[in-house]
């Protein structure tokens, strides 16, 4: 504990030291066997299908994210609210389709 103590007062990612101490003392701790099941299965997302393809849902999203951004830098002059939106909703099949190609 001594270690957790330094490493949550002298850190730059003490924030995020604190949710995964959080996240980990609700599972082990505050629910339910059933509930935290579901929070642990939650946590990941899996794209591939089959056994063992499973990601963390947050680097999914931050794919996603990346994704949209690309998207919106290659509107050039063209950005528009219209044209922000269009891409953003089509940025996961654009990106799907280049991953085929």
């Amino acid at each position: 504990m001594v270690c957790a103590q330094f490493f949550f007062s002298n850190s730059r990612l003490s924030n995020y030291f604190q949710e995964c101490l959080d996240f980990v003392l609700k599972c082990e701790y505050c629910m339910s066997p059933m509930q935290t099941i579901r929070t642990l299965e939650g946590a990941f997302v899996n794209l591939r299908g089959g056994a063992a393809g499973n990601i963390e849902s947050d680097l999914v999203q931050e794919n996603s994210v990346r994704n949209q951004k690309d998207l919106i830098r290659a509107l050039g002059a063209n950005k528009s609210q219209k044209a922000i939106q269009r891409s953003c909703r089509a940025a996961d099949t654009v990106s799907d389709i280049f991953e085929q190609i």
